[in-house]
């Protein structure tokens, strides 16, 4: 059996919903600065932060934003 994600926001409440499928693993909060949003996310050892440009946000989904999240993560070292 597949299961198919289906992607249903944009702009900040995909935002909002990628920061809970981080949440299912991590400790994680973001907050809006002057051009971009700021993720920061904390494991078991260390606290990290990514940040994701606002133009960004506005016209990606939850499924892309949780994607470049992942990977901006395994870049700083917080493998998930």
């Amino acid at each position: 059996m597949s299961h198919t994600a289906v992607a249903a926001y944009t702009g900040e409440k995909a935002l909002k919903e990628a920061v809970k499928l981080l949440g299912k693993h991590y400790q994680v909060a973001y907050r809006e600065l002057e051009t971009f949003y700021e993720i920061v996310v904390e494991n078991h050892v260390r606290t990290y932060a990514v940040g994701i440009d606002i133009k960004d946000v506005q016209k990606a989904n939850e499924l892309e934003i949780y994607s470049s999240c992942c990977s901006k993560l395994e870049r700083v070292g917080c493998l998930l």
